[in-house]
């Protein structure tokens, strides 16, 4: 929820920023996009790994690792738009 109550705020400011053409906006997109990535993979692994720890857990869940797994792998799609066109940015 934390991570969230800050990020998706930060999100839409930097969203508006790069529509705009900021600079901020640019650097903000990029690092929000990678890291939605690589905490979803970090939830995955903390759900898989916690589930195969203790399987009677009411707190894990291996489907929950599973179910985050997959988001990561459709936020790459994203980030990796994002990232693949960065260089233009400046040209236009």
């Amino acid at each position: 929820m934390q991570d969230l109550a800050f990020s998706l705020p930060l999100m839409a400011v930097a969203a508006w920023w790069l529509w705009r053409r900021r600079p901020w906006g640019l650097l903000l997109v990029g690092g929000l996009l990678t890291m939605w990535v690589v905490e979803s993979l970090g939830v995955a692994a903390d759900q898989l790994l916690g589930a195969a720890a203790d399987p009677s857990s009411s707190v894990v869940s291996a489907a929950a690792g599973v179910g985050f797994a997959a988001y990561a792998v459709l936020s790459l799609v994203p980030a990796w738009l994002f990232l693949r066109d960065v260089d233009r940015f400046g040209r236009a």
